[in-house]
């Protein structure tokens, strides 16, 4: 086995580092939102991956600590918006 570290293993640690990051931070942003969402999705993090899932991995801890949102006027009436 070689030393050498693989440079897209290393990338891929380093942005989910930095996205968790973000969320641990505070107020992110619908941008920065939106590139987490995508980095999941890209790393096929579903909800059903997460509950079968055996390892505690960063992409998963990063899925768990997204915040959530709650509506409570319901669901949103386009009509409303003119």
């Amino acid at each position: 086995m070689s030393d050498v570290p693989d440079p897209m293993k290393l990338l891929h640690e380093a942005l989910t580092a930095q996205l968790q990051a973000i969320l641990d931070g505070g107020q992110p942003t619908a941008a920065e939102l939106n590139v987490i969402r995508q980095h999941l999705k890209d790393n096929d993090v579903t909800v059903v991956s997460m509950l079968q899932a055996a390892s505690d991995t960063p992409v998963l801890k990063l899925a768990e600590s997204l915040p959530t949102f709650d509506d409570e006027e319901g669901p949103l009436d386009a009509t409303k918006l003119a």
